[in-house]
């Protein structure tokens, strides 16, 4: 819905990153501002797969904005996003990688600046994270918060808030 906040989470290797960029590849395709924002791989390595999920590579650019920059964090995607975004679409792969470099701000405020801007834009953000691999041998069917494989945790003040 607009101004959600999303997780997508599953273990290496599940098809998080492409089902994170089909679903910003089908919002651009149906007209809307999509973003893919990636940390984790080069530019040319997601066009690929974005011609493995069957998108045309003139949807790059103009409809779908790829960033594979250094700089990304939560003020690098507000401000390429704007603030006057209308319903954009943008995923996030991934978000343990947000709080690496030390200059960031910690992951906790990111994810609640991230989740400011989505409700005030009225954007839909899906953030893709690692499941940590206990949760494997947990012997429930479905990961938990606690699950989420984080090198610093996020406060956990509200329901609505991500992590340990």
């Amino acid at each position: 819905r607009p101004g959600d906040l999303m997780l997508l989470g599953g273990r290496p290797g599940n098809g998080k990153t492409l089902m994170g960029l089909s679903l910003a590849a089908e919002a651009a395709s149906a007209g809307r501002p999509a973003y893919f924002f990636t940390l984790e791989d080069s530019e040319s390595i997601v066009r690929d797969r974005l011609r493995l999920l069957g998108f045309a590579p003139g949807l790059i650019g103009g409809k779908l904005i790829l960033d594979t920059s250094d700089a990304i964090c939560a003020q690098h995607m507000i401000e390429r996003i704007g603030p006057k975004a209308d319903r954009a679409v943008a995923v996030i792969d991934y978000l343990q990688l947000l709080d690496q470099r030390r200059r960031n701000a910690d992951l906790s405020v990111q994810v609640a600046a991230l989740r400011e801007f989505a409700e005030a834009t009225g954007s839909i953000l899906v953030m893709l994270s690692q499941i940590d691999r206990v949760f494997d041998s947990s012997g429930r069917r479905f990961p938990e918060r606690a699950d989420i494989r984080l090198p610093n945790p996020i406060a956990t003040s509200t329901s609505r808030s991500i992590g340990k």
